[in-house]
């Protein structure tokens, strides 16, 4: 007698109502999708990663010891501004905010970045930092941030079949997915 069964079998004994043998049976279904889910997830582990991705580095972590405050040698660059409309803002929450989120939470987003002073200790490390990383990249590390600069995915452009980014960013929707799983991972192959 399975391990399920005898669990049912023991709830009608100390239970007024009887387990039916759906319920069994419902039990057995769940036992066996877990065993299909162990054996199926680690083998597509080993495929999931086409890319080989960059060592960890502390950067960031020790760019946010750095100040953030104007630094009078420099003052010259907080006169530069730079506004929301040049760079993307958090105006597109208000656009298609996501229903995981409430109200507040969207309000705190919308005010949860602050910047640190053109002229600051911080912006220089982060400037002198971007310049290594370029004045050391590869040809393929080019190509491959070329190609994913060109992905992305907006919701509010999914509400106009008529736009002219509309399939494109039906394919972008999916990018991850084909890239782990392949080219049949795609709008056209899911419900929309």
């Amino acid at each position: 007698m399975s391990f399920f069964a005898r669990i049912a079998g023991r709830a009608a004994d100390f239970c007024p109502f009887a387990v039916s043998a759906s319920l069994v049976q419902t039990f057995k279904t769940m036992k066996q999708t877990s065993l299909l889910f162990a054996v199926l997830l680690p083998p597509l582990a080993l495929f999931a990663q086409k890319q080989k991705l960059e060592g960890v580095s502390d950067h960031y972590k020790t760019l946010q010891e750095s100040s953030a405050a104007p630094a009078p040698a420099r003052a010259w660059m907080d006169t530069i501004q730079y506004p929301p409309s040049e760079y993307g803002s958090s105006i597109v929450y208000l656009l298609a905010k996501p229903h995981y989120l409430s109200e507040a939470q969207v309000e705190e987003l919308t005010k949860s970045v602050s910047f640190p002073a053109n002229s600051s200790e911080r912006v220089r490390q982060e400037l002198d930092y971007l310049l290594e990383l370029q004045r050391t990249r590869t040809a393929q590390q080019i190509t491959r941030v070329e190609f994913l600069g060109n992905i992305g995915y907006w919701p509010s452009i999914n509400l106009i079949p008529s736009h002219l980014s509309y399939e494109q960013n039906l394919k972008d929707l999916f990018f991850e997915g084909r890239e782990v799983l392949g080219e049949n991972i795609n709008s056209k192959n899911f419900p929309k």
